[in-house]
Formats: C-alpha cells, sequence, structure tokens
C-alpha cells in the first residue's frame, strides 16, 4: 500500500526529515522500481543480493527507531518538570507586574494633583500679567489721548502724527474691549480728534495755490504724515481736493465756448500742465510723500479732463473742422501721452487687487470710472502677459499689486469717434497729390538731347517715386495717430489712389503717339513693375504696425491686378506702334501682284523693311524696358506680329504656285529676324539655353503662315485639299477657306466639292473666327471696366462717415 500526499506536506516532511534516499522521495513507486532493477530474466540473478541489501537496511533502519524512541522516552520527562518549572516563573512575574502597576496608578494621582496646583498658580499668574500689562495700556492710552488732544489743540502735526499712530495701535488692542466705559469713551475722544484733524488739513493745505502762495508751509510734510495716520480714505478725499482745487483753475481757462478751448489751442492745454508740473516739483515735490505720486495722480486727472474736454469740443466743431488742425492736435495729444509716460518711467502707484476685482460704486464720478477701468484693463492685460509666458516664475500673489500708468491712449482715445475726418482729409490730399504729379509728369521726356536717348531699363516716372515717398509719409502719419480701424481704412484710401493712378497711366499708354512714345511705354511698364514690387513690402510694413485683429481687411489683389493690367496694356500698345512702323511694309507686300510672280529669287525688299524697322524698334525697346517684360515682349509681339502677317495673305488678290513659294522664302527669312529680335544689340542679353522655349514659340506661329501657304501650294484636283486645310490649319472656318481658294483662283463649280467635305468636319467653323488680338483687347478692356467698378466702390466706402 502507497501513501500519497500533498506537494504542501511533502515539501514539510523535506524541511523536516531531509533524505537522499530514493524511498523517501514523493514520486517512489515500488513497481517501477522493480521494473527498473530487473528489466529482463538475466537481471534475476542479482536478486539474493538485492534481498540482502534490503534486509541489512530495514535492520539499520530498525536500530535507529529504537534508539530514538529510548531517547524520546527520557526527553519526554525532563520536559514535563521544565514547562512545570516555567509556569511557576510565569505567575510569579504576573504578581509582581500587577504590583507595579498599583504603584504606577498611584504614581499618576499625586502627579495630577500636583499639576492642578501648578495650573491654578499659572492661570492667576497669566490674569495679573494681562491685568497690569491692560491697566498699563490704559494709561499710555489715556496719555497718549490726552497729548494727541493738545498737539491738536497746538496743530503740532508733526507729534500728532506719531501720537495718532500710537492711539490707532492701542486701540486696536482693545478692539473686543469696547463695551468697557473708560475704552469707549477713549475712543470716542481719539475719533473727535481725528474729525478735527482732518477738518483742519483739508481745510488749511488741500487748497495750497502754487501761484500766490511763494512758499509752502513747513507744517505740510508732517500734515500728510497724519493724512497717512488717519488711514481710510482721508488720503483719497485730501489728494481729490487739493486736484480739484488746482484743476479749477485749468477749467476756468479752457471754459467749454471760450477761444481757448477750441482744438486749434490744444498744445497750449500742455503747456499749462508743463508749468503746473514744474512749479509743483520746485515748490510741492519735497512736501509730499513719494509714494503718493501726487504730481504723476495731477497729471492722470488732468487727462481724464482733458479727454472729456476734448471730446465735446470735437462735437461742436465737427462740421467746420479742417483735417489740418485735427491732425495737429492729435500728433501733439499722442507727443504728450509719450512725454508723460517717459517723465515717470520706473514710478509705480499702489492699487489694492481687491479694489480692482469689486465693482465700481455708485457714487464714483465719470474720471474715476474712466480711471479704475484703464486700470482694470491693465492688470487683465498683465496677467496675460503672464499666462503667455509659462517658462517664468509666476510672482507671488499679495493683497496689494503695483501699477505703473502708461498715459498712451488717455487723451488721445477721444478722438477716435472724429478720425474719418482725417481720413476724409488724407484722401482729399492723396487725390490732389496724384492729380498734381500727373500733370507735372514728363513721362521721360525731360530734354531732347541727344543724351535722352541714353539706355537705362530700370527708368520709371518720377510721379511713381514722389507718390511712393508721398505715400510712406502717409503711412508715417497715420501709423503715429493710429494703428487700428483707421490704419485700416487708410490701407483702402491708398488702394483706391494706386488703382486710380493705374488707370490714369494706361489711358496714358493707349493714347501715346509720336517718335518719343516707345521709350514713354516702356517706363510706363517699368513704373508699374515697380510698384508690383513695392506694394508687397508696403504692406508688410502695415501688417508689422496695425494690430492683428484687423489683418484680414488687408487686401493688395485688386491694387496688383491694376498693376499687371497696366503692364499688359502698356506692352501691348509698344507692340502697336512697332505695328504701325510696319503698315508700311505691309503696303508693299500687298501691292506686289504674287499671281505674275514666275521665278522665286532672293527675299522680297518689304522682308528687307520689316527686318530693319524691327531691328531699329526692338533696340530701342530693349534699351529702355525691364529685362524681364523684354523678353514678355517679344513672346507677345511674335504673336502679333505672325497673325498680321498671315492676315496679309488674306488681303492679296492673287498668289500664284511662285508666288508661295517666294511667301515660303520670305517666311523663312523674318524666322530667322525673329529669332535674333532677343539679342537684338546685345548678343549677351539672354544665353542660349533660356530662349528655347521663345525659339519653340516663334517656329510655332509662322508655321501658321507656312501651313497657309502649304494649302495654296495643293493642287485644286486633289481631293483631300480640304482635310488638309482642316489638318494644317490651327482655327479652321469655311470663309477662311473660300477666301483661299479664291487666291487660289479657284471658280465656284471646282470649289463646292471641297466645300461638300469641309462641311462634314465638325472641326471647322461655319462662320468666320476673330483674330485673338482683337479678342485679348476685349478682354483688357472688360478688365479695365472692373477696374473702373472697383474704383467707384472705393470711393463709396470710404466717403460714408461712421456712426456714432
Amino acid at each position: 500500500m502507497s501513501w500519497e500526499f500533498s506537494e504542501k506536506v511533502n515539501k514539510a516532511i523535506n524541511d523536516v526529515l531531509p533524505s537522499k534516499e530514493i524511498f523517501d522521495q514523493p514520486q517512489f513507486h515500488p513497481t517501477e522500481y522493480i521494473n527498473n532493477q530487473f528489466p529482463d530474466e538475466q537481471s534475476l540473478q542479482n536478486l539474493d543480493s538485492l534481498l540482502f541489501q534490503v534486509q541489512d537496511r530495514l535492520g539499520q533502519i530498525d536500530t535507529e527507531m529504537l534508539s530514538t524512541v529510548r531517547a524520546q522516552s527520557l526527553i519526554g520527562g525532563k520536559a514535563g518538570d521544565d514547562l512545570r518549572m516555567a509556569k511557576g516563573a510565569m505567575e510569579g512575574l504576573f504578581t509582581r507586574v500587577k504590583e507595579i502597576k498599583q504603584k504606577a496608578e498611584q504614581s499618576e494621582a499625586m502627579v495630577q494633583n500636583i499639576c492642578r496646583d501648578i495650573r491654578c498658580l499659572d492661570n492667576a499668574k497669566r490674569n495679573l500679567t494681562l491685568s497690569i500689562k491692560s491697566l498699563r495700556r490704559v494709561q499710555m492710552l489715556e496719555e497718549a489721548v490726552r497729548q494727541l488732544e493738545d498737539k491738536a489743540r497746538q496743530d503740532n502735526y508733526q507729534e500728532a502724527a506719531s501720537l495718532l499712530d500710537a492711539c490707532n495701535q492701542l486701540l486696536t488692542y482693545f478692539d473686543g474691549n469696547m463695551d468697557v466705559p473708560r475704552i469707549r469713551v477713549m475712543a470716542a475722544h481719539v475719533q473727535a480728534t481725528r474729525i478735527e484733524l482732518k477738518s483742519k488739513i483739508m481745510h488749511c493745505y488741500s487748497r495750497f495755490d502754487l501761484n500766490l502762495d511763494s512758499d509752502p508751509p513747513p507744517e505740510l510734510v508732517h500734515a500728510c504724515a497724519v493724512v497717512d495716520a488717519l488711514g481710510g480714505n482721508t488720503r483719497k478725499e485730501f489728494l481729490k481736493t487739493f486736484m480739484h482745487y488746482h484743476l479749477e483753475k485749468y477749467r476756468r481757462k479752457f471754459h467749454r465756448g471760450e477761444e481757448m478751448a477750441k482744438l486749434s489751442n490744444t498744445e497750449k492745454r500742455y503747456q499749462w500742465l508743463r508749468r503746473q508740473l514744474q512749479d509743483f516739483d520746485e515748490k510741492l515735490g519735497p512736501c509730499f510723500p513719494s509714494k503718493w505720486n501726487v504730481a504723476q495722480e495731477l497729471a492722470v486727472e488732468f487727462c481724464l479732463l482733458t479727454n472729456s474736454e476734448l471730446a465735446y469740443q470735437l462735437q461742436v466743431e465737427e462740421k467746420s473742422l479742417d483735417g489740418i488742425i485735427l491732425v495737429k492736435a492729435l500728433q501733439k495729444t499722442i507727443d504728450f501721452e509719450k512725454e508723460l509716460t517717459v517723465w515717470w518711467k520706473g514710478f509705480t502707484v499702489e492699487l489694492s487687487t481687491d479694489t480692482l476685482n469689486q465693482e465700481d460704486p455708485d457714487d464714483l464720478t465719470e474720471t474715476e470710472r474712466i480711471k479704475r477701468k484703464y486700470l482694470r484693463h491693465a492688470r487683465q492685460k498683465q496677467k496675460a502677459e503672464v499666462t503667455a509666458t509659462p517658462d517664468e516664475t509666476e510672482p507671488p500673489q499679495s493683497t496689494t499689486t503695483v501699477n505703473q500708468y502708461k498715459f498712451t491712449g488717455f487723451i488721445s482715445s477721444c478722438f477716435e469717434k472724429s478720425m474719418f475726418i482725417y481720413v476724409d482729409y488724407e484722401d482729399s490730399q492723396m487725390h490732389e497729390t496724384v492729380e498734381r504729379l500727373l500733370a507735372e509728369e514728363r513721362w521721360g521726356l525731360e530734354s531732347e538731347d541727344a543724351d535722352d536717348e541714353l539706355a537705362d531699363t530700370a527708368a520709371i516716372l518720377t510721379s511713381a517715386s514722389d507718390l511712393f515717398i508721398y505715400l510712406k509719409e502717409s503711412f508715417k502719419r497715420t501709423s503715429t495717430l493710429d494703428r487700428g480701424q483707421t490704419l485700416a481704412k487708410m490701407h483702402r484710401i491708398w488702394s483706391k489712389h494706386l488703382i486710380f493712378y493705374a488707370m490714369k497711366l494706361a489711358e496714358m499708354a493707349t493714347s501715346t503717339r509720336g517718335e518719343k512714345s516707345c521709350k514713354t511705354l516702356c517706363i510706363i511698364v517699368n513704373t508699374a513693375e515697380y510698384w508690383a514690387t513695392v506694394l508687397r513690402q508696403f504692406l508688410e510694413e502695415i501688417k508689422g504696425k496695425l494690430e492683428e485683429f484687423y489683418h484680414d481687411e488687408l487686401r493688395s489683389d485688386d491694387v496688383e491686378d491694376a498693376f499687371s493690367l497696366l503692364i499688359n496694356k502698356g506692352v501691348t500698345a509698344v507692340i502697336r506702334g512697332i505695328d504701325a512702323k510696319l503698315e508700311p511694309c505691309f503696303s508693299e507686300m500687298a501691292r506686289i501682284n504674287w499671281g505674275l510672280v514666275m521665278a522665286v529669287g532672293d527675299q522680297s525688299p518689304y522682308v528687307t523693311g520689316i527686318c530693319e524697322i524691327l531691328v531699329e524698334r526692338v533696340i530701342q525697346v530693349a534699351n529702355f524696358l525691364n529685362p524681364t517684360y523684354f523678353r514678355f515682349f517679344c513672346d507677345k509681339f511674335i504673336l502679333a506680329f505672325s497673325q498680321k502677317f498671315v492676315a496679309q495673305f488674306y488681303k492679296l488678290k492673287r498668289i500664284s504656285d511662285r508666288g508661295c513659294q517666294q511667301l515660303l522664302l520670305d517666311t523663312q527669312c523674318l524666322r530667322g529676324a525673329l529669332l535674333d529680335l532677343p539679342n537684338v544689340g546685345n548678343v549677351e542679353r539672354f544665353v542660349g539655353s533660356t530662349l528655347s522655349g521663345y525659339s519653340k514659340n516663334v517656329t510655332k506661329e509662322l508655321k501658321k503662315a507656312e501651313n497657309t501657304l502649304k494649302v495654296l501650294l495643293t493642287p485644286l484636283s486633289d481631293k483631300d485639299l480640304a482635310e488638309q486645310y482642316a489638318t494644317l490649319i490651327s482655327r479652321p472656318s469655311v470663309p477662311d477657306f473660300v477666301r483661299l481658294m479664291e487666291l487660289k483662283g479657284c471658280k465656284k463649280v471646282d470649289l463646292q466639292p471641297h466645300l461638300d467635305i469641309l462641311m462634314t468636319n465638325k472641326k471647322v467653323s461655319k462662320v468666320e473666327i476673330p483674330l485673338e488680338e482683337e479678342e485679348g483687347h476685349g478682354k483688357d478692356a472688360s478688365l479695365l471696366e472692373d477696374f473702373r467698378r472697383k474704383l467707384e466702390s472705393f470711393k463709396i466706402g470710404t466717403s460714408a462717415k461712421p456712426k456714432n
């Protein structure tokens, strides 16, 4: 029979009786053990040996068990004796612990009795000490009150200030004892003395006149100390009375309705305060405590009062106010605010944070409301700046915070509702400036000397540079006055007049004629390119000054489009001028009887004339046109010239096959001349790699003329004539095909079969197609008319006055 135990039991047995015997292992199985020892019949020979070993081991185990039982029997008796001895010792220990606990309880009771007596003595001592201290302070309070009343009657403010501080501290000590009659009487005496001191100081010193009194009374310094000792709103009331008295002279001098109150005398208001502040620093500055910042508070009250007065005056003079006076007054105001800010840079004023967080009381004056509103806004801005820089350590919170006045906007904010007068003034001034500059413009024809024809590809109109200087000055004036809504409106004004200026130049480009027109047109194109460049820089400058809230209102697309249109119209006008010079050559081409040409020779005389005129005129254009737009001119000229050249074919009466071959030769000669056009007069103007696109364009455009001539060379007997025409001509139409066949001398009978084939081709137009040049001119005219409408909308948008 085998016994199987759990893993935990086997582990416990192994810990108590460790054994390496195979019979003691938990995994031992008799059958497996015998099978391992005797796997076959031959191994049974060792059976006797194994039995002997097992019997020997059993004998050893029996001997060990017998000795162990004997030892345990001896140890068991001894263990019983030891257990009895341990129980006796524990009983004795329990008895001693009980005795010690009884003695500790007795000692604790004794200590409690002793401590009770000590506490009684301590309470008696404390009460006695407090009584003595209170009596001494009562005596001190009585003496301080008596002396304070004497010093108040004697107007001795130096000692009265210190005595009043002492009384305040002593009364604070007796705050909980005001029900004691003696204390209540002394508190009443102190309050009466406070009222007496406050009345005397308010009457004597708050109305000190800097002009009438030569020197301030020496007691004023000590009177200020008394005002601080009085606490509460005494200082505020004193300064309010002081400033009201001094600003009353300002109100009388600049009384509403008087000549001095007019906006043209704004500078005199600031001169008055400068003199007052100077006299104050010389006479009264040392008398007031520096923490009062009396001069700064006087300036603040002056600014708030002036804001109200100027706002009223702006309403009175609104209909008759001149923009120059408004600008001058506003500029003087802004300069004065900056002057005050710099004057008191580093000075601070104390203001309770709790006061800022509270709602405005109903009894506040309008100036006090404005002042508190400004300080609250400044505090919120300061908190926002701290929040925006989390890497900086936030200052610890306190009940009192220090704010510094920045006078920006204290006075000038009253001009905001009247800035439309300034905008209208700038609008009219810029309009007059543009008209004057255009009237004085010489259009690049400053002299008739030979030096006037010297090459200058950077030349621009003098009116452009003068207008930009005026624009920068106007921007500087506006950004100094206001960087918000007014600057945004002025951006629209500048845009309106720049579009007007571009339209005037476009009209000039369209109407320019004569020998000098090429130079004028090139300078107009250069001017447009100059404005396209400076406008982007100017817009960035405006963004740098303008408040971020108005950035979305900045738009320069209309102005840039206006000057882009001007560039296009200027280049088109230059091409038309060259086209007019080429007209005699094309007339000579039309006079040739191409139907009688019997042989093909050198290039025709009209080709030579065209090449000579092109060289002369293109060199002149290259001398004055910006290289970027000279290349644009070349590309556009190729298109116009090829259309003109092909159009001449349709004006001829008759063209023979030899005539067509001669025209093909002339076309090849013109191709060579046109390929050399970009570098004519200067072979290094453009490198070959940059002209690959131009060369392809020349080949493409003159290919149209060659294809037209190839159609003319196709025999009438060719059944594919109509299909060949539809394939070779880029814009095929039935009227054009009929005209070409008339040039060949085709009869209507022979033409009809080809027309029947042509009419079935969907690619061929059944009506005459207008020239691309005429279509492009129509687009330019439509775009110009669109700009005129936008200009009118600018006028309407900027002339309207804001509603109050």
